[in-house]
């Protein structure tokens, strides 16, 4: 049996190669086909949201608030008192501070329509904000040099208080938008639960100041919902589909009994309802490997051709393994009406001369079978689908 079925299984296990896992990402604001992914398994999962403009934009999903955008109340770098043109190094430092700080401002839109993706303000940044920014770090050391060595008292007070503000600016607005802009990583993370068959629906909506923006991106992802499924295939049944006629034999005279469908395992067709254990038999990364590996129990009608006029209906129950939610492989009990010998005869027994009709004894039995089906229908997602919106929790 085992050297018949070997080639068989091998090519259905190609057929049904295991898959990459599905990664719960998306890119901003490309809008992902529905359903986005199926299949997820139930429990904590996360959803990343990569592309963000997240420097200017906050991002909800299902009204949670991911990212929250640079502050644009940023720091002046205020100069008065201080005669800039006597103190050039002072005054090159004040005027980086103060134009880059402008230019990041202008970074920031009036209103929230007509939303700037991330590229757009990154290069708004190169533009108007990185050509004084550059200089800043390079200036500081310059000027407090030049304002800590002016002579009169409140000169020199104004003059290194005009080096403190664009120190500060610098420190406290430049650098971090610098940091959050140009070497983020722009996305925004949620995690959320799935539940049993249920397709989870969660939109990301773009705000400015609260406002939406117009754009928006929804995700939906199927969960696994094989609790409970119907299929069908192939039954290989050790219970024989014996039929018995007369023959003659060489060099023999009269008629014999001949056996036909004798052999130790015969194909059938099956329907098997298939209950899958809630749980992976081993740690989900190997199960992924062994193509998402299940355990369960199959039941179902078994319909089988006969010639010896017993009942053509039979029924299976057994153990099942599934591979790929949809190939099951199903060893277990035939129960089905066999046709024995007739009474009194054996197999290449001769026939007495005038016997009459060659009616087999019809018994009920139990034999050993092991059932090859793939899933057609998902009971359970018929009888507990539908769809969800789960309040996701911010990843920090």
């Amino acid at each position: 049996m085992e050297a018949s079925l070997r080639p068989l299984l091998l090519a259905v296990l190609f057929v049904f190669a295991p898959c990459a896992q599905a990664q719960y990402g998306v890119n901003w604001p490309t809008q992902p086909a529905t359903p986005f992914a199926t299949e997820v398994q139930p429990g904590t999962q996360t959803l990343r949201v990569s592309g963000v403009n997240d420097f200017l934009y906050t991002y909800d999903i299902n009204v949670v608030e991911i990212t929250t955008p640079t502050p644009q109340n940023l720091p002046a770098g205020g100069v008065g008192g201080c005669p800039l043109d006597t103190y050039p190094q002072v005054k090159a430092l004040a005027t980086d501070a103060l134009t880059a700080s402008t230019a990041l401002a202008k970074l920031f839109p009036d209103t929230a329509t007509n939303p700037k993706s991330l590229l757009q303000t990154q290069n708004e940044w190169k533009t108007n904000v990185k050509p004084s920014y550059d200089k800043i770090s390079g200036e500081v050391a310059g000027a407090e040099t030049e304002a800590n060595g002016i002579a009169d008292a409140a000169t020199k007070r104004f003059c290194q208080a005009a080096v403190s503000d664009a120190e500060e600016t610098y420190n406290r607005g430049l650098k971090p938008a610098d940091a959050k802009l140009n070497q983020g990583n722009h996305t925004a993370e949620a995690t959320f639960q799935v539940k049993n068959c249920k397709s989870e629906i969660l939109t990301i909506v773009e705000k400015y100041k609260g406002t939406p923006t117009g754009q928006s991106v929804t995700v939906r992802l199927d969960a696994e919902c094989d609790q409970v499924t119907a299929g069908a295939g192939v039954l290989l049944s050790e219970i024989q589909q014996r039929s018995y006629t007369s023959a003659s034999l060489p060099n023999q005279t009269g008629q014999f009994l001949s056996v036909s469908g004798a052999g130790t395992f015969h194909p059938t067709l099956v329907g098997l309802t298939s209950f899958n254990f809630p749980w992976e038999p081993v740690s989900h990364e190997f199960a992924s490997k062994l193509g998402n590996m299940r355990l369960g129990i199959s039941v179902g009608p078994v319909i089988q051709g006969t010639k010896s006029d017993v009942s053509t209906f039979g029924w299976f129950t057994g153990g099942t393994v599934s591979f790929l939610h949809r190939l099951y492989i199903s060893p277990g009990v035939h129960i089905g009406e066999f046709a024995d010998y007739p009474a009194g005869f054996k197999n290449g027994q001769q026939i007495p001369a005038n016997f009459g009709a060659l009616t087999p004894v019809k018994r009920w039995t139990t034999r050993f079978g092991i059932a090859i089906t793939i899933k057609g229908w998902d009971v359970s997602k018929t009888l507990a689908g539908g769809q969800d919106q789960p309040t996701p929790t911010v990843k920090k």
